[in-house]
């Protein structure tokens, strides 16, 4: 059964009493962004290392694997891009400070 927090959706009637707005957390979209740039495993990977409980059912995890479009990348772009095992450890590193 989903928790609470899980139950909600956009098209909910935010003036019914039982009404519960939807959320963000910062660690959701993070596995998202592993689930894209590494598959299935990273995106389990992710929620095991952050601690974060598994939150995308499987018609999710498939609708966003087959509707996901990269960004064109800008041609004179001189920022490197951090890898998602980068981003993972300053991740780690702000939440445990």
């Amino acid at each position: 059964m989903a928790h609470r927090s899980q139950s909600s959706d956009f098209r909910d009637n935010p003036l019914d009493p039982n009404f519960l707005p939807p959320h963000y957390r910062e660690e959701y979209r993070l596995a998202i962004d592993a689930l894209v740039e590494t598959d299935l495993q990273g995106y389990y990977e992710f929620l095991q290392t952050a601690d974060v409980v598994d939150f995308l059912c499987q018609p999710e995890i498939e609708h966003i694997k087959t509707t996901i479009q990269t960004p064109n990348q800008a041609q004179t772009s001189n920022v490197p891009e951090l890898s998602y095992h980068q981003v993972l450890l300053i991740m780690i590193i702000l939440l445990l400070k």
